[in-house]
């Protein structure tokens, strides 16, 4: 999963940065460079608005054959289906793969959130799986999913990119999120925002108070304080929960299974009454996940939350997280 850091773009732009274990790593710089690095202008909430509906509208149109005018020459972009891909043709074979294995599918861009250099986007998807995928035969099932790119911006390209997505709904394996497609529509809202609206650090601080003192401090009254009471929480895997006391329930079910579960997370994006953070969970399998018996196993995946807010309170989130990779810790494997 993409972190935020300082931004990469084409060699020629910015050097000395090298990526470790998947994220960003802070540039090293030599006392004696060969080349002055060339200045670009900062990215903005508009400039990487528009790259985000560039990059979403090819994907729309099944047609990545301008991907390199809008990306990054040393772009990288990371996806639980593809693993990591680099280059604008390594982009373009890691998405090409899922229109290879659905070639009818129709993504629908449901929303963006664009700050500086950072763009999330949360799209679902409709397909027809007629096509292998990851050594899957194809069944020719209709399936729907949901998604979400993260998409780090500079000098006026995509410099980086991750996707998450529900992983078993694509590749048809049982356990994903039970969530209609349909109802998920970019106005489905929980609760009507007839109020004044809410400042952009006031989202952050609110996103970060959740995972701090609900999530980390384990206090599910942390949560009430802080969602509606009408909240609509889309599971990375189950049925979603709609109401607050049934969100504690499940919030509560993984302090359950795992006493020791933290969440780490990386800068939070926020723009109208939107925020999105990249995260990854740790935890040990002590009590038993989702009902199963405890199996002792060391627990760690990435993942991103979007939250929509409405009269300063949460009122619904969107989860997408690396579940397969959950499952085969939780096997041993």
């Amino acid at each position: 999963m993409l972190k935020r850091g300082i931004p990469a773009s084409a060699t020629a732009a910015m050097m000395g940065m090298t990526l470790l274990a998947g994220s960003l790593a802070m540039p090293t710089w030599t006392q004696a460079q060969e080349a002055t690095p060339a200045i670009c202008a900062e990215m903005t909430d508009e400039g990487s608005r528009r790259l985000a509906e560039e990059f979403m509208a090819m994907v729309a149109a099944r047609d990545l054959s301008g991907i390199g005018e809008i990306v990054a020459p040393d772009i990288t972009y990371d996806s639980p289906i593809s693993g990591l891909k680099t280059g604008p043709d390594g982009v373009a074979a890691a998405i090409g793969a899922i229109f290879a294995s659905y070639p009818d599918v129709d993504h629908v861009t449901r929303d963006i959130i664009a700050d500086t250099d950072m763009a999330v986007i949360r799209w679902t998807a409709t397909g027809t799986n007629t096509g292998p995928l990851r050594g899957i035969e194809p069944t020719g099932e209709q399936r729907d999913w949901t998604g979400v790119y993260v998409l780090q911006t500079a000098c006026g390209k995509i410099a980086r990119a991750a996707a998450e997505v529900d992983q078993l709904a694509v590749l048809g394996k049982p356990g994903g999120n039970t969530r209609s497609v349909e109802a998920d529509a970019p106005d489905a809202a929980a609760t009507p925002g007839a109020c004044e609206s809410t400042s952009e650090d006031a989202l952050r601080a609110a996103v970060d108070t959740l995972w701090n003192d609900a999530w980390n401090a384990h206090d599910a009254s942390a949560y009430r304080r802080l969602v509606t009471p009408d909240v609509i929480q889309h599971w990375t895997s189950g049925d979603d929960t709609e109401g607050v006391e049934a969100s504690v329930a499940r919030l509560e079910s993984f302090f359950t299974a795992m006493p020791d579960v933290r969440i780490a997370w990386n800068d939070i994006s926020a723009e109208g009454d939107l925020a999105a953070a990249t995260w990854t969970l740790t935890g040990t399998d002590t009590g038993g996940m989702f009902g199963a018996p405890p199996t002792g196993a060391s627990i760690e995946y990435d993942g991103v939350n979007i939250f929509r807010f409405a009269c300063g309170s949460i009122a619904e989130i969107w989860s997408e997280g690396d579940i397969l990779r959950m499952q085969k810790q939780l096997a041993g494997r």
